[in-house]
């Protein structure tokens, strides 16, 4: 693999890990304050970064969003009760205290 192409593959992880980043605490703020009150879909705020990278395939969305499930389970002990991407999101905390 050429230089160009390692670029590229290293900038196209790191934009990745910031956009998981990223939208693990857009999620969290939203239910710091409002619970799962008038929550987004997933896509929603996926598609809400495309300035940061472009994220097309089904399986890559999916990927993304179990990500950031990990990440939001880690940081705040919260995950999703679902993985439909075209539905409301929906957080569950497993302390049991919404």
């Amino acid at each position: 693999m050429n230089k160009r192409k390692k670029i590229l593959k290293e900038e196209e992880r790191v934009q990745k890990s910031y956009l998981i980043s990223y939208l693990a605490d857009m999620i969290r703020i939203h239910y710091k304050y409002l619970k799962n009150k008038d929550f987004d879909t997933f896509n929603q705020y996926l598609n809400s970064c495309n300035g940061i990278i472009s994220i097309k395939s089904i399986e890559e969305r999916i990927m993304i969003y179990r990500e950031v499930d990990d990440v939001i389970m880690r940081k705040y002990k919260l995950f999703f009760a679902h993985y439909e991407l075209e539905e409301p999101i929906y957080l569950v905390s497993v302390v049991g205290k919404e």
